[in-house]
């Protein structure tokens, strides 16, 4: 599962005071938990958490209190605190292992185990705190953030409340009102999938188990043979945000057939048939026999229904791509009415990026004769700012030659696309198409993914591991 950017709350914090109304003393009930705030906390609720924000202005120190939505699985394991760290903390910072964490009872009996580390971003240090609590067959974990240790210890008593006062609801089934605030449910298998479909070219279909199997053999010759597999599974209801839907899924669908430890980032696409597809995968062993396979989850979201489609391909062939973008080109899936959730948001870009590129050659006339250096340099830093500016700085050269451009200007978010609009009026705005963004695969940084058109995404047998078209941005730390 992959949280929002936490830095947006970093971002947030100067600008809260004022534009959300102080808490006052209540009982409040998120997703499967109930609590009294502290008081005076000033309370915002993005798509996955309920947050309350302390700001001392005479100490210069601040602190966060998320309360997230659950999850699936048990939070009493260190396996499950390891994955809340990683999934909530390690997306945003790249921080290093997490902690060990100890284990402990709230008066109202709850358990929990809990750990904390001091983490930075673009050298910026925080302090992060987080409890992760069983709820039966669900995780719900709190989130503290503050400038530092201190800047906790100074806030106790008020947390010490707020933790005395929380009760869980462990066998409450989780229901959530708006349906796209939060992340995704235990989804709800329906009995009829409506999603239709083309078999591409050379693939056979077959059903099983109300299941659809998709596949093609090639004969490689002397006994070899390549096999690709695509297994459309049955609909499922869902609510909640799509990143989420995805991790959640890919949990219970890859998590109990391979023994994979690859957290997934979803690619992002909008299919020429409206849905949104999010999809991810990489080399995993299979549990039943301990194959190895190229496995990915591919997952078509239309209001709140998911289907789920599962690809595996022992090898890589050129068909394979054509055979994918085919079938979901094709993809028609009925979903709830109104105007498509964006696949991105400008929080979620917002960073400095670094781009570059080189080409090594020569140029030589018709009989091979060298008649010049045609290597060409590029390298750009690119600034998305949370106030809706960008700035970019881009240098080529080649042999000789040398160009510089810097531009400023202001960015929209359309859907998948990034509008860029110069504050020069002799320049025209641009359209780049965003395909990915968060962490790099060392989990040292992070990565944006640009292209120039609709059609400019990667390869759908590609995932994050390796994404193939656009052009890749580093996050400068």
């Amino acid at each position: 599962m992959m949280r929002p950017a936490i830095e947006v709350l970093l971002q947030l914090v100067l600008l809260l005071a004022g534009t959300v109304a102080p808490v006052a003393g209540q009982t409040l009930t998120y997703d499967i938990a109930s609590f009294s705030p502290p008081p005076g906390w000033k309370r915002e609720q993005p798509q996955d958490s309920m947050r309350f924000t302390d700001i001392d202005q005479a100490a210069g120190t601040y602190c966060i209190l998320g309360v997230y939505a659950s999850t699936p699985g048990s939070g009493g394991t260190d396996a499950a605190f390891a994955r809340e760290w990683d999934l909530i903390i390690r997306n945003s910072f790249p921080t290093g292992a997490p902690p060990k964490p100890s284990g402990g009872r709230t008066p109202a009996g709850l358990t929990y185990l809990e750990g904390g580390a001091t983490v930075s971003r673009d050298g910026r240090a925080s302090y992060a705190h987080l409890s992760v609590f069983a709820a039966g067959d669900r995780t719900m974990s709190i989130l503290l953030l503050a400038t530092n240790e201190a800047a906790l210890g100074a806030r106790s008593n008020a947390l010490k409340a707020f933790f005395e006062s929380l009760r869980i609801n462990v066998g409450q089934s989780y229901s959530r009102v708006p349906a796209d605030a939060g992340p995704a449910t235990s989804p709800k298998q329906a009995p009829v999938s409506n999603l239709t479909y083309q078999v591409p070219a050379g693939w056979s279909r077959t059903e099983s188990s109300g299941a659809v199997t998709l596949a093609r053999t090639v004969d490689l010759g002397f006994g070899q043979r390549q096999e690709f597999r695509i297994v459309i599974m049955p609909q499922e209801s869902v609510a909640g945000n799509p990143v989420y839907t995805y991790q959640a899924l890919w949990r219970r669908l890859i998590g109990g057939i391979s023994t994979t430890q690859f957290h997934p980032l979803p690619l992002r696409v909008r299919l020429r048939g409206g849905a949104a597809m999010l999809y991810d995968g990489t080399q995993m062993s299979l549990r039943q026999n301990n194959a190895q396979t190229n496995g990915f989850l591919y997952v078509v979201l239309n209001g709140g229904t998911a289907v789920p489609l599962l690809g595996f391909y022992n090898g890589w062939d050129a068909e394979l791509d054509r055979a994918l973008r085919q079938l979901f080109d094709s993809v028609r899936l009925p979903g709830a009415g109104g105007q498509a959730r964006p696949l991105f948001t400008g929080e979620e870009i917002a960073g400095v990026w670094r781009s570059s590129s080189s080409t090594l050659a020569n140029w030589v006339d018709a009989a091979g004769n060298y008649r010049g250096d045609a290597s060409i340099a590029t390298g750009e830093t690119f600034t998305i700012r949370a106030d809706g500016t960008y700035e970019s700085q881009f240098a080529a050269i080649s042999g000789a030659s040398r160009m510089r451009q810097h531009d400023v200007g202001r960015f929209t978010i359309e859907d998948d696309f990034l509008v860029l609009r110069p504050d020069n009026p002799g320049q025209q705005p641009s359209r780049q198409r965003i395909t990915g963004v968060g962490r790099t695969t060392d989990g040292r940084g992070s990565f944006l993914l640009l292209g120039i058109t609709r059609d400019d995404f990667p390869f759908l047998s590609a995932g994050s591991t390796r994404p193939g078209a656009g052009d890749l941005y580093v996050s400068v730390r």
